[in-house]
């Protein structure tokens, strides 16, 4: 399993399952020993599942990624970013886009202020090809 971005939930839930993680980043991040993390956007090339962050759509890494990990046999966009059309990223190949809405922009707002989680502010959501 291919991850972009460290997501330490994420990567926990994953590695927990039994699956061998594969994380790309770029920043330095604690490792852990059942999981290869490093910033080479090669070591995603032999991953048969990918999970995108939708940071690499601000970041200028989306359209690498997409081509090195062409061959696999499931590929997903999450993240709050990810509350987008899907049709362009299906035509890709994606299986699904996994994002965050909004659901009380002013409590959002508020928590976020304030440092706190959003929590009920929010609601997350899977769209499958």
């Amino acid at each position: 399993m291919g991850l972009v971005g460290y997501s330490p939930r994420l990567v926990k839930a994953l590695a927990g399952s039994g699956a061998r993680v594969t994380v790309l980043e770029r920043r330095q991040v604690t490792k852990r020993d059942d999981v290869t993390v490093g910033d080479d956007p090669r070591l995603l090339a032999s991953c048969d599942k990918v999970l995108f962050t939708s940071t690499t759509l601000l970041n200028d890494t989306f359209d690498e990624l997409e081509r090195i990990t062409a061959n696999a046999t499931f590929r997903a966009l999450y993240g709050p970013g990810a509350a987008i059309l899907p049709d362009p990223f299906f035509e890709l190949g994606f299986h699904a886009i996994a994002g965050t809405l909004i659901t009380d922009a002013p409590t959002l707002a508020r928590r976020q202020r304030q440092g706190e989680r959003w929590g009920d502010a929010k609601t997350k959501f899977v769209l499958p090809r």
